[in-house]
């Protein structure tokens, strides 16, 4: 039988992911728009009045530690009118921790190694803002001409140092070659949370705010920050007080437990070793744990928490992740056939004609991939409480830069797209671009 090709795959998946949608309440809408050139990247990383504040006694409170054993922290910028008592709070990214291997040099999934960077240490955080984002972007931009929803309001940046994205609970620290490394994200998330809803019991109220007076909180975050927000949402809205409205935004992380390439789980593998090593089961969605009894790696793939998330939540990624295809599905599963720079990465593949894209890999198991992403969106197609943005972009990160505010599906971006689901405005909050996978420009996303 001659094999089909993509345009057939993507025409089968697409019209499979369509059955049972209706105009209420989810729109199926073209490419990706044409639109403007991004706007310039502000002079700062961290804008006008930021602080950094660290907790020394979070380790005598909550037992918090980064991976060295530093204490947690965050950075805080104030809002501005009427907006101030409204707060973003983000979680950058920076993957996961997957083993301790001394003789293993790399600092991504090494938390022995990872433990003397920014994302395994405070100590490595500087006071003159985040060195791994920009703080003063994207969502979190204070330029009003560029981000009209959100520039007013007070931001809080957590600094991701666990390797976990805060799920990790080891009472004993593991001994590596007479170094100790923690896995404490979980107590750090409480003891953060806790000096911003409690300042004066925690003795914290030099940090100048208070959520537990606040007017509306949104948890966002990126890649393993994205995680976070699934894995936590539920969690810090039941910190929050009840009469606070709470919404999460996980960016960049609605990734399904998926084979790579050769049919082998690596994926499943990799979120395996870092619930077991991190201890994380406790750290993870309560919901879908409990559901899930016997295999609680289950609910660290985000695709499978949704379903179990109450609290109103808007997803925000690109179906053809960067990170996830080029990690997840092409390692190991590339013919010997291709050439050395596609075996790593798909970016030749996507700058071409898809249809011309060597069809036999790419297109059916980037289908299958699609296919699954698109199955795990269905039971938000018809909640009130679950938004999206699901773009056709080859990158990773939407809500913290430019990207975010020039991609757009049906004429909406994606900050928009939040806004209305989280200031309740008329425009769409459920939005996918159906369109081949490509690489989107600084120009032209469609």
């Amino acid at each position: 039988e001659r094999s089909r090709s993509p345009s057939m795959l993507w025409a089968t998946v697409m019209t499979a992911a369509a059955v049972g949608v209706t105009s209420q309440t989810a729109r199926v809408l073209p490419a990706a728009d044409q639109s403007s050139t991004p706007p310039s990247p502000p002079p700062s990383t961290c804008g006008e009045g930021c602080k950094r504040w660290v907790f020394p006694d979070a380790v005598e409170t909550h037992q918090a530690r980064c991976l060295d054993g530093s204490p947690p922290g965050f950075y805080h910028r104030p809002g501005r009118g009427n907006a101030t008592n409204n707060y973003l709070v983000y979680s950058h990214g920076g993957s996961w921790c997957y083993d301790l291997n001394a003789s293993d040099t790399s600092a991504t999934w090494n938390g022995l190694v990872r433990s003397a960077t920014y994302e395994g240490s405070s100590d490595f955080n500087p006071p003159s803002g985040p060195p791994r984002h920009n703080m003063n972007a994207g969502i979190m931009s204070s330029d009003c001409t560029v981000s009209p929803h959100f520039c007013n309001w007070t931001v809080v940046y957590f600094m991701y140092c666990d390797g976990s994205s805060w799920s990790s609970d080891r009472e004993l620290p593991h001994n590596v070659s007479g170094k100790l490394v923690w896995s404490r994200g979980l107590r750090n998330l409480h003891a953060l949370w806790d000096r911003m809803l409690a300042p004066a019991t925690y003795n914290a109220t030099a940090i100048g705010f208070d959520i537990s007076t606040a007017a509306k909180v949104v948890v966002t975050g990126a890649s393993a920050g994205g995680f976070m927000t699934f894995y936590h949402c539920d969690r810090i809205r039941a910190m929050v007080p009840e009469g606070i409205p709470v919404h999460c935004v996980p960016d960049c992380g609605f990734w399904p437990d998926h084979p790579n390439a050769a049919g082998v789980d690596v994926w499943r593998a990799d979120m395996q070793r870092m619930v077991d090593l991190h201890n994380s089961t406790g750290g993870l969605d309560n919901s879908c744990v409990a559901a899930n009894a016997g295999n609680p790696s289950f609910c660290a793939h985000p695709v499978n928490v949704l379903p179990y998330v109450s609290t109103p939540i808007f997803v925000s990624s690109s179906r053809f992740d960067t990170d996830a295809t080029s990690d997840i599905v092409l390692p190991g599963g590339a013919p010997p056939s291709w050439p050395s720079a596609e075996r790593s990465t798909l970016t030749p593949c996507f700058t071409k004609s898809f249809a011309d894209c060597h069809a036999g890999f790419a297109g059916a198991t980037l289908a299958s991939w699609n296919a699954t992403i698109l199955a795990g969106i269905k039971p938000g197609m018809r909640s009130a409480t679950v938004g999206y943005f699901l773009n056709a972009c080859y990158r990773h990160h939407n809500i913290d830069g430019a990207y975010s505010f020039y991609t757009t599906i049906g004429g909406v971006n994606l900050i928009e797209a939040v806004a209305n689901f989280v200031l309740g405005l008329p425009g769409p909050t459920k939005l996918i671009d159906y369109a081949d996978p490509r690489v989107c420009t600084a120009h032209a996303d469609g």
